[in-house]
C-alpha cells in the first residue's frame, strides 16, 4: 500500500511540476513572440500544447520562413479561412488560373470530404486540410524530413502558405491520420500529386489519391499530369 501511495505521490508531483513549467514557458513566450515578426496571439485563451510545439519549430527557422510561419499562426488565431489567399502573389496565381478557364473554388474551399474503403476493409475519410496547424504536422505523422526540427521543415511553411499547394489527409474513425499526400497545381494549370504516405499498406491509398485528383480535376475543368513545374 505504501508503494502504491508513493507512486501516486510521484505521479502527482510530476504532473504539477509539468503544469507549472508549461505555464512559466507560455508566460515567457507571450512576452517574447509579440516582438518577433509581428506574431500575436489572442490574450483571452492559453496556447494549446500543439500550438506551442509548432511555434517552437517555426521559431527555429530562417527569418523569411519564420516570419511567414508566424503570420499563418496569427491567421489561425482568427476566423477561417485560415489561409493567405488574399496575398498579392496568391491572388495573381488565382487570377492566372481563372483566366485559363480553371475553376479554383473546389481547390480553395475543398470539394467535400469523402469516405473510401480500401481492400483491407478499412474505411477512411479523405479531405483537404484547412487548418495550418495540422499542415505544419504533415511530416510528424510519418517521420519524414518535413518533421519539426528536420532540415526540410521550412518547406511545410510554403505548403501552408502557397495557394497552389494543398495537403490531403486520410483519417480514421477517431480522427487519426492514416495517409497523407501533397497536391499541387502546376504552373501550366494541371493537377499534380506528390508521393503518398500511408500507415496501412492494405488501404491502397495511392489509388484513392489518384481517384480524388481525377474527380477534383473534373470539377475544376482541368486535368491531372504526371509531372510539371510547381512554383
Amino acid at each position: 500500500a505504501l508503494q502504491r501511495l508513493r507512486r501516486r505521490i510521484q505521479r502527482a508531483w510530476a504532473s504539477r511540476s509539468l503544469e507549472r513549467w508549461s505555464a512559466e514557458i507560455e508566460a515567457a513566450l507571450r512576452q517574447v513572440w509579440p516582438g518577433m515578426d509581428g506574431f500575436e496571439h489572442p490574450a483571452d485563451r492559453q496556447l494549446a500544447p500543439e500550438e506551442m510545439e509548432i511555434l517552437l519549430g517555426i521559431a527555429d527557422l530562417q527569418p523569411a520562413e519564420r516570419k511567414l510561419g508566424f503570420r499563418l499562426m496569427a491567421c489561425r488565431a482568427g476566423p477561417p479561412p485560415w489561409d493567405l489567399r488574399h496575398e498579392p502573389a496568391n491572388r495573381r496565381f488565382i487570377a492566372r488560373m481563372e483566366a485559363q478557364g480553371i475553376d479554383m473554388r473546389p481547390w480553395l474551399d475543398g470539394h467535400g470530404a469523402v469516405e473510401r474503403t480500401g481492400p483491407s476493409g478499412r474505411t477512411v475519410r479523405l479531405a483537404f486540410e484547412d487548418d495550418p496547424l495540422e499542415i505544419f504536422r504533415m511530416g510528424d505523422h510519418f517521420g519524414t524530413c518535413l518533421s519539426r526540427g528536420c532540415d526540410n521543415f521550412f518547406s511545410v511553411v510554403a505548403n501552408a502558405a502557397d495557394v497552389n499547394k494543398r495537403v490531403l489527409y486520410a483519417r480514421g474513425p477517431a480522427g487519426e491520420v492514416v495517409g497523407r499526400c501533397l497536391g499541387a497545381i502546376t504552373d501550366a494549370g494541371t493537377l499534380l500529386a506528390f508521393h503518398p504516405y500511408c500507415h496501412d499498406s492494405g488501404l491502397d491509398f495511392g489509388r484513392m489519391v489518384g481517384d480524388w485528383m481525377l474527380d477534383l480535376a473534373g470539377r475544376m475543368r482541368t486535368s491531372v499530369a504526371p509531372s510539371g513545374r510547381v512554383s
